[in-house]
């Protein structure tokens, strides 16, 4: 076949197409949130040949750096944008003081990384919201502690690691 017939056979298949992109296909995006804050996202090509909407992971930033993960709060309106991150305990710990933190939707581990130095602790995403799994003597950001987990169950689940940062 020659080059000429090539060209033609491939802008044909991207007519038929709809010549976006190949159906199963990835892309990264980026999706720009109210205040001027942002968040990392995918795309993906539906069996039309059209790229999807832009579907939001991990945490956002803003126009002044990350918004605040892992901080505590006491409201939504803390943890910045409701597409990025929320307010709220965490299950399966003890938390006797009742603190609630900003934690950042995710959709894999990479999109959990502190922004804040930390010591001992491993990022996780864990049912599209971002953890921070703290190990004896860990120092978690922003001044939080690690907190223990609340039965048997899970500290055999996570061996190696005492707890979850406040």
């Amino acid at each position: 076949m020659t080059a000429v017939r090539r060209a033609l056979a491939a802008l044909l298949l991207m007519a038929c197409r709809g010549g976006e992109c190949d159906p199963g296909a990835q892309q990264p995006c980026a999706l720009r949130l109210d205040g001027g804050a942002t968040q990392r996202g995918f795309q993906a090509c539906t069996s039309t040949g059209l790229w999807s909407a832009c579907n939001a992971v991990g945490t956002c930033s803003g126009a002044a750096g990350a918004l605040p993960a892992y901080s505590r709060c006491t409201s939504m309106a803390q943890c910045g944008p409701d597409t990025c991150a929320a307010c709220g305990h965490y299950t399966g710990v003890r938390n006797p003081e009742g603190y609630e933190v900003c934690y950042g939707y995710c959709q894999a581990d990479g999109d959990c990384a502190p922004t804040t130095p930390a010591t001992g602790v491993t990022p996780r995403c864990v049912l599209g919201q971002c953890t921070l799994l703290c190990a004896a003597g860990a120092t978690c950001p922003r001044d939080s502690r690690c907190l223990p987990w609340a039965t048997t169950e899970l500290v055999s689940a996570n061996p190696g690691f005492e707890g979850l940062c406040e």
